[in-house]
């Protein structure tokens, strides 16, 4: 195999080696010797091989010649002698050289073929700075690159010397099969930004955002944004969940816990997934659903009676006056108040005992603990309809309550009355659910 490597090198050698002397038919040496030795894959001597020459290509034979006056030509294939030897000088030109294991005769078959090398220059072009090549450059370092026209192996380098003439700066690739540029900086031209590919990422200069603009899988094109620069977020996303992760609001860290001082995410005020500061924030135009938690916003409802008939009853203990329109089911949380306000008018039948109170009942059915009552006698047989106003203030405890109002008459014979002959005259509950500071 090393013997076959040298061959290999020695068809290569001519893109490096001086063309001799200026000759009339312009011949070259090849391998800068013209006296050749070729060997098999084994190693041994290739003594019944033979040298097939063509046209760069094709499969046109091209001539090769004996010696250096380029006057004789040899035969193609050319035979190898016992030794495996040639005398091969080429003119001008780029040639196909076929090694093959014996001779074939036109061409060689495919099982005889030792190695193939197309593009070979003939002839060397030399101009004042150097010569050119043109062909297939291979690495002598093991196992170098199968195709394209360089073929480095895995720990080849390639290097420019810096405008300093101080240092050499390479590109290299480590054993993760990653690229390396001494450097560092890579200088890109603003182009315009082409349409992304799908099952391909994008990078580039973009000439009209003056932006590193990129593209993942085909989507449409985004960008790169820097420290110093202004520019505007659309659709982006930050999640500070992981570890490590944290965003800041007006140099302000971002958490989702309460804490004095810090930004908090709005999930624990409102649920909109909105940022806010926590520390005398300015809320505009609020949407609260729910029922609030810890510190924040007050909420209020009112309840009227429905306005079909006056409620009555003979009951001489409470009673719920209307468990749908005049009873509410909430929670009081721990740091909050509930402001209750009941109001309406009375419309007794007799000179006789009445009485309305607001309750905190097992149900909006109940009227298990009274919060809060009042009682009126009338004076005389045919007593007029007498308003009133009941205030209680709850203070939370965390526990779920039924606020109801109630009512009920000193004796069974002389039921009591409520008016409800509108919607706008009718008893009525307000309710303000607010934080205790």
């Amino acid at each position: 195999m090393k013997r076959f490597l040298i061959a290999i090198a020695a068809v290569c050698a001519l893109a490096f080696c001086s063309a001799q002397g200026a000759r009339a038919q312009n011949c070259a040496p090849m391998s800068g010797i013209g006296d050749v030795q070729f060997f098999d894959n084994t190693g041994n001597t290739l003594s019944a091989g033979a040298l097939y020459a063509f046209s760069a290509g094709t499969s046109t034979q091209a001539p090769s010649y004996t010696d250096s006056t380029c006057s004789v030509l040899n035969a193609n294939p050319l035979p190898l002698s016992s030794s495996g030897r040639a005398s091969v000088w080429l003119t001008s030109q780029l040639y196909k050289l076929v090694l093959c294991f014996q001779n074939d005769g036109a061409t060689c078959a495919s099982g005889d073929v030792l190695w193939s090398q197309d593009n070979v220059p003939g002839v060397p072009m030399s101009t004042s700075s150097g010569s050119s090549f043109t062909g297939i450059f291979i690495s002598g370092t093991t196992n170098p690159a199968t195709s394209g026209i360089l073929r480095l192996a895995s720990a080849d380098t390639i290097c420019w010397r810096n405008a300093a003439n101080s240092a050499n700066l390479c590109m290299s690739k480590n054993n993760n099969d990653l690229l390396s540029w001494a450097n560092g900086t890579f200088l890109l031209p603003e182009v315009g930004f082409p349409a992304g590919v799908v099952g391909f990422d994008l990078l580039g200069a973009d000439s009209g955002a003056h932006r590193f603009g990129f593209s993942n899988n085909g989507a449409a094109e985004d960008f790169i944004v820097g420290e110093a620069t202004v520019d505007t977020f659309t659709n982006k996303y930050f999640d500070t969940g992981g570890a490590g992760n944290q965003f800041f609001v007006a140099g302000v860290p971002i958490t989702a816990t309460l804490g004095s001082g810090s930004a908090v995410l709005a999930p624990a005020l409102t649920g909109t997934g909105d940022a806010v500061m926590q520390t005398a924030p300015t809320i505009i135009t609020p949407v609260i659903s729910g029922t609030p938690t810890g510190t924040g916003i007050p909420t209020s409802a009112l309840l009227h009676g429905g306005g079909g008939g006056s409620y009555t009853t003979t009951s001489v203990t409470y009673v719920v006056v209307d468990s749908t329109d005049l009873s509410a089911s909430l929670t009081i949380p721990v740091g909050w108040k509930l402001l209750i306000n009941v109001s309406g008018a009375m419309n007794p039948t007799y000179q006789n005992g009445y009485y309305v109170a607001i309750a905190d009942g097992i149900s909006t059915a109940a009227c298990t603990t009274l919060l809060q009552e009042t009682e009126w006698f009338p004076s005389y047989a045919s007593p007029e309809v007498n308003p009133f106003s009941l205030t209680y203030i709850y203070t939370g405890d965390g526990n779920a309550h039924n606020i109801n109002l109630c009512f009920k008459t000193s004796s069974g014979s002389n039921p009591a009355s409520i008016v409800n002959s509108s919607s706008t005259l009718a008893p009525m509950m307000s309710l303000v659910l607010t934080p205790s500071n």
